[in-house]
């Protein structure tokens, strides 16, 4: 694999989810190479509503730069709006 390498950053959800973890299929070529098939993941209105989470606390540009882009393409469901006032 010319000496490629990934690196995953387990990062712990201290203010819990509100949804059940997502088994989500890596594409065919990570599989191809790494040999897994599934990962688990959190929703996605549990991770992004810890980005408006941390956007609302830090305001740090990257914060900022996630909100702004879930505006601007899915946009705040009722299901983010709940997993963040949880």
């Amino acid at each position: 694999m010319n000496g490629v390498q990934i690196k995953i950053e387990v990062t712990p959800v201290i203010r819990g989810c509100v949804y059940a973890p997502e088994t989500r299929a890596v594409c065919d070529r990570v599989e191809e190479l790494f040999g897994y098939a599934e990962v688990p993941v959190v929703s996605f209105p549990d991770l992004y509503a810890g980005k408006i989470v941390a956007a609302l606390d830090r305001q740090h540009p990257r914060d900022l730069f996630d909100v702004r882009d879930l505006q601007a393409n899915e946009g705040i469901s009722d299901e983010l709006r709940r997993a963040s006032t949880s």
